[in-house]
């Protein structure tokens, strides 16, 4: 698992609130909140989380070139006073199948 965070961003930011939501499903009531804000108030990505238990797969764009890494992605999003930091992702890791394995590395 990777995390690449801009770390000057974030120790910039004043009145920081974590919003995270992973699990549930698709199409989740609180992916689409997240979605929202990010749009609503033009979030801006400040870091990622890689991890080798992603799918296998890859995001291609309408001209039929790779679009992006699989990430889950952290963005900040400016409300007011407060800077909101939303973790977002496109789907869950799939390794359910394995009891053995943490739950940090499913999550």
């Amino acid at each position: 698992m990777e995390f690449i965070i801009d770390k000057e961003k974030i120790k910039s930011m004043n009145n920081i609130v974590f919003l995270y939501s992973i699990g549930g499903g698709f199409g989740n009531l609180s992916k689409k909140v997240r979605k929202k804000l990010i749009e609503t108030y033009k979030g801006k990505v400040v870091g990622r989380i890689i991890t080798d238990f992603f799918f296998d797969v890859v995001k291609v764009n309408k001209n039929g070139y790779i679009a992006d890494n699989i990430s889950y992605k952290l963005y900040s999003v400016p409300i007011g006073n407060y800077n909101f930091l939303v973790l977002y992702e496109d789907f869950q890791i799939m390794i359910l199948e394995d009891p053995g394995l943490s739950l940090y590395f499913r999550y």
